[in-house]
């Protein structure tokens, strides 16, 4: 079966001038979290070589119409605009098309491959050291949390990663008893897009439906994540 989703594959290979290398891969560094964040992109990966004064992009786009918005996003056109001063040479752009996508036997599947990505991609570390840590316990169980939330549920695509988190924030808080959770899941909506003031305003929604102690407990965890950030900044 070839690539029956019509999704598109990229491997792009970049050379900037070796005096523009840090320059250039700043640039595509602050790419990566806008990008991933965008609704119709599945995988952003950028891969450099300092010896070689080379950037690798691995991309995966839903499909044409995806990729045509993300070359139209103005950070995007920000770097485009960057090439023509630090690239050597023009960037050699392969587009891949998958032949087989059925998992080999005895392997991941592709749930759990998907799964791993999106992991990655909208928890970042906190959320694999979670997974990890509940792997010590339950292999099972750990490999169904994977599968099913991030492998199932959040490839889906009829709305975006920053109204699943919205979404997602906002049910924690109300759940209660759930501040590891929620505080993988703060992390993430800044991850996707969200601002402070967002995710402040989502908890403060939930006193209305979920009571004023529910609302209170998770602006605690929040008031902890925001403190840190600030003392960063």
């Amino acid at each position: 079966m070839i690539n029956p989703d019509n999704s598109i594959h990229i491997v792009a290979k970049i050379t900037p001038k070796p005096e523009f290398f840090e320059q250039g891969l700043a640039a595509l560094s602050a790419l990566i979290q806008p990008t991933r964040a965008e609704s119709g992109c599945f995988r952003f990966e950028v891969f450099a070589d300092k010896h070689c004064s080379q950037y690798v992009l691995v991309e995966h786009f839903r499909n044409q119409s995806a990729l045509d918005s993300h070359y139209a996003q103005p950070y995007t056109k920000r770097v485009f605009a960057l090439y023509d001063e630090i690239l050597a040479k023009a960037p050699e752009i392969t587009i891949l098309t998958p032949v087989d996508e059925t998992p080999q036997s005895g392997g991941l599947s592709s749930r759990y491959e998907r799964g791993v990505v999106n992991l990655k991609r909208i928890d970042g570390r906190a959320g694999e050291e979670v997974v990890e840590d509940l792997r010590q316990v339950s292999e099972s169980l750990a490999n169904y949390v994977v599968e099913f939330p991030f492998g199932d549920i959040y490839n889906r695509r009829q709305i975006d990663l920053r109204a699943r988190e919205i979404a997602t924030i906002a049910m924690l808080a109300a759940i209660g008893d759930t501040e590891e959770q929620l505080t993988v899941h703060i992390h993430a909506g800044l991850n996707v897009g969200l601002s402070l003031a967002e995710i402040e305003e989502i908890l403060i929604q939930t006193a209305v439906y979920a009571g004023f102690p529910r609302a209170i407990n998770a602006m605690k965890v929040f008031a902890g994540i925001k403190s840190v950030i600030t003392q960063e900044t």
